[in-house]
C-alpha cells in the first residue's frame, strides 16, 4: 500500500495568508522574547539603581494580640494607644490616629493593628506578620517618621474585596513626593491580591518626609493589610524606568492576548 501523503495544491491567495500567518507567529515569538528580555533587565537594573536600604517596617518586631477596644472614645480626635493583650497600633517609627465622623470608631472592638492572620491574603510579602486596618468607622490615618536621604518608598498592600461605599477610602501619599495610591467607593473593588506602591522623591525639601495613609472603612469585609515597608536612598535610573514601562507593556500584551 502506497503511504505517500497526498500532494495538496494552495492557490496563491491561500500560500500568501499562509506566509503571513507564519510570519506573524514569528513576529508574536520575537516581541514575547524581547519584552521578557527587558523585563528581565529592567528588574535587575531598578534594584540596582534603587540604592541602599535606609529604614524597613515589616512589623515583625512587635507581640501579637487579640481584637483592638479603643478606650478613648468615638466622639473626639485622638492617637491611638496600646493597649494590654491587645493588637499593636502604635509603632517605634509610626502612629495612628482615629478621627470622628460621627460613628462609633474602633470602640467596639475591631480587627485593626499588627497581625499574623493572613486571611484571603494567601500570606504576607515579607515574614509572618503584617498590618491590617478593616472596619473603622470613622476615619484613621497611620503616619510614618521620615527617613532623611530616602528618595524612594515602597510597600506591599492588600486591599479586602467587599462593597465599598462613597464614604469608604484609602489614600497613600506624602508632600512633595509623586507616585502613592488614592482610591474611593467602588474604585477600591476588584483587587484581591497584593501590589506593590512606589513613592519618589520630586522636590529636595521633602527629603525625609512622613509617609501618610488615611483611610475609612464600615464594615469587617472592608480594608486593606500592608507589609514590606521600605526606605531607599536612590531613585531608579531613567533608563531603568523606561524598561520598568517597556516589561509593563509586555505584561499587557500578553493578558490581552
Amino acid at each position: 500500500m502506497d503511504h505517500t501523503p497526498p500532494v495538496v495544491w494552495l492557490s496563491e491567495l491561500e500560500e500568501r495568508e499562509r506566509q503571513y500567518d507564519i510570519k506573524e507567529r514569528q513576529g508574536e515569538e520575537k516581541m514575547k522574547f524581547m519584552m521578557m528580555m527587558a523585563g528581565g533587565l529592567a528588574f535587575a537594573t531598578a534594584s540596582t539603581a534603587m540604592g541602599d536600604v535606609l529604614a524597613f517596617e515589616s512589623f515583625e518586631n512587635y507581640e501579637l494580640g487579640g481584637k483592638y477596644y479603643d478606650t478613648l472614645g468615638s466622639d473626639n480626635n485622638h492617637q491611638l494607644i496600646n493597649n494590654d493583650g491587645e493588637a499593636i497600633v502604635d509603632g517605634d517609627i509610626w502612629n495612628s490616629y482615629y478621627y470622628d465622623t460621627g460613628d462609633v470608631g474602633l470602640t467596639d472592638g475591631d480587627w485593626v493593628g499588627v497581625t499574623d492572620f493572613a486571611g484571603s491574603t494567601g500570606g504576607f510579602t515579607d515574614g509572618d506578620q503584617a498590618f491590617q486596618w478593616t472596619d473603622t468607622d470613622g476615619n484613621i490615618e497611620m503616619v510614618f517618621d521620615g527617613v532623611a536621604g530616602a528618595t524612594v518608598i515602597t510597600m506591599d498592600v492588600f486591599i479586602l474585596g467587599g462593597g465599598y461605599e462613597s464614604s469608604d477610602f484609602l489614600s497613600i501619599g506624602m508632600d512633595g513626593w509623586s507616585g502613592g495610591f488614592y482610591a474611593t467607593g467602588d474604585d477600591l473593588e476588584g483587587y484581591g491580591y497584593w501590589m506593590q506602591v512606589t513613592l519618589t522623591l520630586e522636590d529636595a525639601f521633602a527629603d525625609g518626609a512622613s509617609l501618610n495613609l488615611s483611610m475609612a472603612f464600615n464594615a469587617a469585609s472592608e480594608g486593606m493589610f500592608i507589609d514590606n515597608i521600605v526606605w531607599y536612598d536612590a531613585i531608579p535610573a531613567p533608563g531603568a524606568l523606561a524598561l520598568l514601562g517597556l516589561a509593563g507593556l509586555a505584561g499587557g500584551r500578553r493578558r490581552r492576548n
